[in-house]
């Protein structure tokens, strides 16, 4: 991890730690009459939420997909928005802020979704590879001698002498992909290495597949 997002990664849990104290200890004054020093003045109960609010953001985009601990901070944040939204804002707010605190989920999701939605079309469009006619397929394959056509995969097996071989292959297969950005589809079985070199969004074969393909024969 670099130092950047270290301390990046720091930061949110302070500010996780610090603003969940914050509410559940607000919510603990208020309810058995503690003196809340200022900290229920809507200005600062605003910024604790701001804080609160980015540091979920963080946590959600950088760390709970890929990690086994989603469960956990989504019951934490299902318990903090009910503590702030129906328990401390209305008190600090007053009881009209319910209905927007009901409402914002909701609000949330379909837009969420619909921005998510359209995002991902958009993006799809705009990297997508152009996918090569039957034709120019053909004319390819005459300059790749046991090659062939599966679906939307190009497809080869070689034979080598012996087992060490075929998996030495296979190796080679993966620093070539890694420096391609473009990874096939290998399948070592005994002294046979099949290789399949495809396109994910399975639109069709692409120019690139037809550079990967020249590439593996010459290894």
């Amino acid at each position: 991890m670099s130092p950047v997002a270290a301390y990046l990664s720091n930061l949110k849990e302070f500010v996780l730690i610090l603003t969940i104290l914050y509410f559940y200890g607000l919510a603990f004054a208020m309810t058995f009459g503690k003196s809340l020093y200022g900290m229920d003045r809507p200005a600062v109960f605003l910024l604790m939420c701001t804080l609160f609010l980015i540091a979920i953001g963080y946590e959600i985009f950088f760390t709970w997909w890929k990690s086994n601990v989603m469960i956990i901070w989504a019951v934490i944040w299902v318990l903090s928005y009910g503590v702030i939204g129906l328990y401390l804002a209305p008190i600090v707010f007053g009881d009209w802020i319910i209905s927007y605190i009901l409402i914002e989920p909701l609000i949330i999701v379909f837009m969420g979704g619909f921005a998510f939605s359209f995002g991902s079309v958009l993006a799809g469009h705009l990297t997508a590879r152009p996918t090569l006619s039957p034709h120019e397929i053909s004319t390819a394959l005459e300059k790749l001698p046991g090659w062939h056509v599966e679906k939307h995969a190009l497809v080869k097996s070689y034979e080598f002498a012996d087992f060490s071989q075929a998996l030495n292959f296979v190796n080679q297969i993966g620093r070539l992909a890694e420096n391609m950005r473009h990874y096939p589809d290998i399948r070592l079985s005994g002294r046979t290495v099949s290789v399949f070199v495809l396109t994910r969004d399975g639109r069709g074969l692409t120019k690139a597949d037809i550079a990967q393909a020249h590439s593996l024969d010459a290894i």
